[in-house]
């Protein structure tokens, strides 16, 4: 690859990163000004009287402020905090903070514990080990009332009104930065920090340097009796676990095939067998007993281990009682909140209760609100699929309905939640994706015919059929207030941080449903054929109308138009050749000698094009080197060189440019097949072609390289190596020394070999099978028509 081929690269990589930036920018831009512009709405919508004000101010005494001293002799006041226990958060009022203060009356210093952050941020100093603070969840959902206090020169609360991720003040404005405190269980929390120069609220959970000690309080106090009863429905697709608070569901768990479901086509992979050996206590199903009906009334069950696969996040059981943290029941699924959290968990009685249904009954501030979970009677042609419906007996303005969160699914080592939602457009269904929130995001002024909130393979798909939601309302939920299974594998190394791994679910408003509302939901695999079966089953045959689910697994992004065609073509050959083979190791390969051979033509002409570009190599440097004082007589007899003997200076990148919209389209099928997903090729090595190969593992994890050895990125490097290498021989025997050109191009090939294997090391290893098979059949291809080459 000479020099120019090199430069086009580096142009056509820079345009490529040039374009997604600007496009963030622009999003960053709308963002804020829809911000501002929701902000004044809100401050013209939340006036109140001084009384008022004054009346719901909390007194600087509840907030636990103390004096802050620093450490010496004179013991000097150097400013204000907010105390919990021996835990002391304050804000940064300096460049360098004080490694050690006294706070309050207290005789123990307090050392500082994080020590990162610009002036005005929160930091911790803590007089002991403990080093976490217990903070709690804003509400995603109504008007909450949260005190800002400023610490200098001396405290002073401000009332301020959060909504939506912003804090209006209906009264004074801080010109400083604050802290934030919230009220629950009778107690207020710091919550996060008001930042004055902005004017906006940052959650602590946001900030790097604090979010790892963070612990939430999980439930809010509702007066009512915490006894918690569980009921399941079943049938081979899943495993519905619905509790009696909040009469939503704390579980949804999917059969794992096994002897046991022999069927299933969700298949156990390594994150699940990990958790089954070495975490045993976070492999119940469900997590705790429950009953089941039996007869004409119901029978209580105790969990087994193993065998399934929790859709919902459900908490976690660490190696210390301590370490234990419950799914908190307001991010349950099929849950109603709003500005109360106390509708999330009010406590819901059995009116009936069979095989195939479960009906509950709850009561809240003289509504009384009836949820129904019902099975198909023909799960075959309906799977994963159940209905649901509520009603509502009085006014349900302000309460919404939520999908639940999702639980983690690594694909090629990333974290790729997806939220979308689907409405008619001009007679047509269109799908489009949700920006993850932070903390929350309004999709308003739609007709909504069904939304999805899924983790890449697995999802669930909220379908009103009674009424259109005009809004939708995506939450973040912080990884440590709802943590994902995930997080207790290598604890002790903190490889999964909770703060990694926040949830995401969505809300639809009720105010329309007319006192009663209807769904079909669908809880399961993103599997195309059981898509298209639903799609089927539910489709009018008089319209031809259906609900298309199948269109979850649309591509989003700026580059869609390009991946998505070549996504969907790739598909189409591997399901042919997997028909054929039975395998899908296999027929990934096949894919790639279809495709080589499609593309047979255009690469031997590049390559019959590089081999003469090496031919004339000599002849273009001395031409240079005659004329590098006359630069356009330089370019002019170099550009007749190539005219008379055929070379090409940009074939060299050529194939590398032809096979990327492959390559793109390849890597986008790996994140939306999940057939792929748990797909064995080799026994005891490739055992899920959707994350990378694993020859063997380790305890402590390295940096970039994690706990495992990925072989599969290592051959890729190797066979480049070896092409290259082939490649330099055929040179050096035609010619005696070699080029300044040749060099370059030796040591690119070097560069590229190295930069290949490490951008591949955590690549799924169905996408580093595909890429060794089409370098490989390259290296082939080129050693024959060089041959034919030389032989002529």
């Amino acid at each position: 690859m000479d020099r120019r081929s090199i430069f086009t690269v580096i142009l056509l990589t820079v345009c490529f990163f040039g374009i997604n930036y600007y496009f963030d920018m622009r999003r960053v831009e709308n963002t804020k000004e829809q911000q501002q512009s929701e902000k004044q709405r809100l401050s013209a919508a939340h006036t109140l009287s001084n009384a008022e004000i004054m009346k719901r101010t909390a007194p600087l005494s509840a907030l636990n402020i103390v004096e802050l001293y620093k450490e010496g002799q004179n013991r000097d006041l150097i400013g204000y905090g907010y105390q919990q226990g021996d835990v002391t958060l304050t804000l940064k009022s300096t460049k360098e903070s004080a490694e050690e203060i006294l706070a309050g009356n207290g005789s123990n210093t307090s050392k500082l514990i994080t020590k990162k952050g610009a002036v005005g941020m929160p930091i911790i100093y803590s007089s002991s080990n403990e080093t976490n603070l217990t903070t709690t969840e804003l509400p995603q959902i109504g008007l909450t009332d949260v005190q800002v206090v400023t610490l200098d020169p001396k405290p002073t609360v401000f009332l301020g009104l959060y909504e939506s991720g912003i804090i209006t003040f209906p009264g004074n404005i801080p010109s400083i930065n604050g802290i934030v405190f919230s009220k629950a269980e009778g107690s207020y929390f710091a919550v996060g920090y008001y930042n004055a120069t902005n004017q906006n609220f940052v959650a602590l959970s946001e900030i790097e340097n604090l979010a790892a000690n963070l612990r939430y309080v999980q439930e809010v106090d509702t007066g009512i009796a915490r006894t918690e009863d569980f009921y399941v429905l079943e049938n081979e697709y899943f495993q519905l676990v619905v509790s009696s608070i909040g009469g939503s569901l704390s579980e949804i768990n999917l059969p794992l095939r096994g002897k046991e479901n022999p069927d299933s086509i969700v298949r156990p992979i390594q994150f699940d067998k990990t958790i089954d050996s070495k975490y045993p206590k976070n492999s119940y199903f469900p997590e705790k007993p429950y009953f089941v009906a039996s007869g004409s009334g119901s029978e209580k069950k105790q969990p087994v281990q193993g065998g399934y696969y929790p859709l919902l996040r459900r908490g976690i059981y660490g190696k210390k009682p301590s370490e234990n943290i419950d799914a908190p029941v307001r991010y349950n699924g099929l849950n109603l909140v709003s500005d109360d959290p106390r509708l999330s968990t009010i406590r819901y009685t059995v009116s009936q209760f069979t095989n195939e249904e479960l009906v509950l009954q709850g009561k809240y501030q003289g509504r009384t609100i009836v949820k129904r979970f019902a099975l198909p009677k023909d799960g075959s042609v309906s799977p994963y699929i159940f209905d649901y419906s509520l009603t509502i007996q009085g006014n349900p303005t302000g309460m919404w309905l939520t999908t639940g969160v999702p639980e983690v699914e690594l694909i090629s080592g990333s974290f790729m939640p997806a939220l979308k939602y689907a409405q008619l457009k001009n007679g047509k269904l269109s799908v489009d994706q949700i920006k993850q929130p932070k903390p929350t995001t309004n999709v308003e002024d739609t007709t909504t015919e069904w939304v999805s909130n899924g983790n890449g393979f697995f999802g669930i798909i909220l379908d009103s059929l009674s009424f259109a939601p005009a809004t939708i309302q995506a939450g973040q939920v912080a990884g440590e207030a709802d943590p994902s299974r995930i997080t207790v594998i290598d604890s002790r190394y903190n490889l999964y941080p909770p703060k990694d791994y926040p949830g995401y679910e969505l809300l639809i408003p009720l105010e329309n449903i007319g006192g009663k509302a209807e769904f079909r939901v669908f809880a399961g695999p993103f599997d195309a054929s059981v898509l298209k079966t639903i799609d089927k089953t539910y489709t009018d045959p008089t319209t031809g109308v259906g609900p298309r689910y199948i269109e979850t697994q649309s591509f989003h992004g700026w580059f869609s138009f390009i991946s998505e065609p070549f996504a969907k073509f790739l598909l189409i050959l591997m399901n042919f050749f997997h028909f054929i083979t039975g395998s899908w190791g296999i027929s990934i390969i096949l894919l790639t000698v279809a495709l080589r051979v499609m593309l047979y033509p255009l690469n031997n002409w590049s390559i019959k094009s590089m081999a003469k570009m090496q031919e004339v190599g000599p002849k273009i440097e001395r031409i240079r080197e005659k004329y590098k004082k006359d630069q356009r007589r330089m370019q002019q007899e170099v550009m007749k060189v190539y005219k008379e003997e055929g070379g090409n200076p940009f074939s060299g990148c050529l194939p590398l440019l032809i096979q990327m919209p492959f390559l793109i389209g390849m890597f986008d099928l790996l994140k939306s097949s999940f057939e792929l997903r748990g797909a064995t090729f080799i026994p005891g090595w490739i055992t899920n072609l959707a994350a990378p190969d694993v020859l063997f593992s380790w305890g402590y994890p390295i940096p970039f390289i994690g706990s495992s050895f990925h072989l599969l990125p290592i051959l890729l490097g190797g066979v480049m190596y070896i092409q290259q290498r082939a490649s330099q021989k055929r040179s050096k025997r035609k010619h005696a020394t070699m080029t300044d050109q040749q060099k370059q191009q030796q040591q690119m090939g070097k560069i590229m070999t190295l930069v290949f294997t490490v951008l591949f090391y955590k690549s799924p290893s169905g996408l580093n099978l595909y890429w060794i098979s089409s370098m490989g059949l390259s290296a082939i291809q080129q050693w024959y028509t060089v041959k034919r080459m030389e032989k002529k």
